[in-house]
């Protein structure tokens, strides 16, 4: 069944009951590979678990959303995906959306939970979307938000191409930021990369992106080398998969940003994807959705997870 919901949401500060929850949170490392994989958890342990995995640049991209009472009843795991944080960081050459999902799916055998909700913003959507083709029966519920889509929905880029190609298509301007984003970081300027990569996603106002999470751009320079070239490969050879999200039969929740982003283009098509999906518009804000409208979107993966308990 298909079915569209468009809400509309106030943008609110995070509560001071927020604030105390979030000191409650516990971290901990749980073995992964060769590595540990660091996550926060929070909330009731007889809670329904919730694992939130967050997109490039920014590890606690889901910490406003976490704190909100919308999502007190549930066991929240934010895990931090390798490379960032305190997460090890990546061995070898090669670092697939595979090897990110099975991370994943570490922390919950570390936690000795066998069945979850799982949450995915942007580059995290991916990674929860090859767990569900991986072991769908782990997973409960999926909830996209401003995610990378299924591979096959967006339009393939067209290959890179020197500025002034006669006979040439344009370069695609996310390859062609990230390609210049990534001579920056060559260059040791990891400040330039970021404000280079963040400012073509959220625009002029990009800092407040991270700014909304203490700590948040300066634990994002730190991480920023972890991007290039390795992350950016693996999301790349995913998108170019083949994939079929019609085969998974778990309710699926789309959210975007209505100012524009990179989900709100493929946001119908999305849904369309699976055979039991809806979708949420939070108006008034762009990719920057879970930072921006941390109410907004807790009240709405709330009341979805209410529809779908497990």
């Amino acid at each position: 069944m298909l079915m569209r919901i468009l809400m509309t949401f106030g943008l609110f500060a995070v509560t001071g009951a927020g604030a105390e929850d979030r000191a409650a949170a516990v971290t901990a490392r749980a073995p992964a590979g060769d590595g540990a994989i660091e996550y926060i958890l929070s909330g009731p342990e007889d809670g329904e678990p919730l694992l939130l995995l967050h997109g490039s640049f920014l590890a606690e991209a889901f910490a406003p959303v976490a704190v909100q009472p919308a999502l007190n009843d549930y066991r929240l795991i934010r895990v931090h995906r390798r490379g960032y944080a305190g997460s090890s960081g990546f061995s070898g050459d090669s670092f697939s959306i595979a090897d990110q999902a099975a991370d994943a799916f570490a922390v919950m055998d570390a936690l000795g939970i066998e069945r979850a909700h799982v949450g995915g913003y942007s580059y995290g959507g991916a990674v929860m979307l090859e767990m569900a083709a991986a072991s769908p029966e782990r997973l409960a519920s999926l909830v996209l938000i401003e995610s990378a889509p299924p591979p096959g929905v967006a339009p393939q880029a067209p290959p890179p191409v020197a500025e002034g190609g006669a006979d040439s298509p344009p370069p695609d301007p996310l390859m062609a930021t990230g390609m210049k984003a990534g001579e920056q970081l060559a260059e040791g300027d990891a400040e330039g990369a970021l404000e280079t990569m963040s400012s073509f996603i959220f625009g002029d106002d990009w800092r407040d992106f991270y700014d909304a999470v203490p700590g948040g751009y300066e634990q994002a320079l730190a991480d920023m080398p972890n991007y290039f070239p390795i992350e950016g490969a693996a999301i790349g050879a995913w998108m170019g998969a083949a994939y079929d999200a019609g085969a998974l039969d778990q309710p699926v929740l789309v959210m975007w940003g209505g100012e524009g982003g990179p989900a709100a283009s493929l946001a119908e098509a999305t849904i369309a994807a699976f055979p039991d999906a809806e979708g949420v518009e939070a108006p008034g804000v762009d990719h920057a959705l879970p930072t921006a409208a941390p109410e907004a979107a807790a009240q709405a993966i709330a009341d979805f997870l209410a529809r779908h308990p497990m």
